[in-house]
């Protein structure tokens, strides 16, 4: 293969190689966080009030992980582009937006199969923990309320009839 050409392509592959790994550095945050504020909301008294907290950068998290996967996908069409060219050719351009288009959009890349199974299976396990905490709130709420007004047994002290 010729100089310039394995140049180019290193480049890319450089670039494509960091757009992946910030991917990856994503999805891992998006796990630790998610688990991080459901243990955190299991301990604590606003038990589903952490849970809504964790869907806001959870989304956040989708859109930025769909624009890396969006730009890694166009600089493997600019790779891709110029392992065809001829050597004559290689001019060490590095704008991927000559390949947006089709399956190349933002919008689709978000929708994808593996960001959408990804991402909603952890909106999903957020919103079935939301379930549960909900109803053993509900439970304990109504086990209270069988007990006293507030939930505290009455522990006055009755008179002695037998001694007075």
């Amino acid at each position: 293969m010729e100089e310039k050409k394995l140049k180019h392509l290193e480049l890319t592959q450089g670039v494509v190689n960091r757009l992946a790994n910030n991917s990856a550095l994503l999805k891992g945050w998006s796990v630790t966080l998610v688990a991080a504020l459901l243990a955190l909301s299991v301990a604590t008294e606003q038990k589903i009030a952490f849970i809504w907290i964790a869907l806001v950068p959870l989304i956040v998290f989708w859109i930025l992980d769909a624009y890396y996967l969006w730009q890694e996908r166009l600089f493997r069409a600019v790779y891709d582009n110029v392992r065809q060219k001829n050597e004559d050719d290689i001019d060490f351009g590095m704008n991927p937006q000559q390949f947006v288009g089709g399956e190349r959009t933002w919008s689709a890349t978000f929708w994808s199969t593996t960001l959408r199974l990804f991402y909603l299976s952890l909106i999903v396990t957020m919103f079935v923990v939301i379930g549960i905490l909900s109803s053993q709130t509900t439970t304990s709420t109504k086990d209270s309320s069988h007990s006293g007004t507030d939930g505290a047994q009455n522990t006055t002290p009755t008179k002695n009839r037998g001694n007075s």
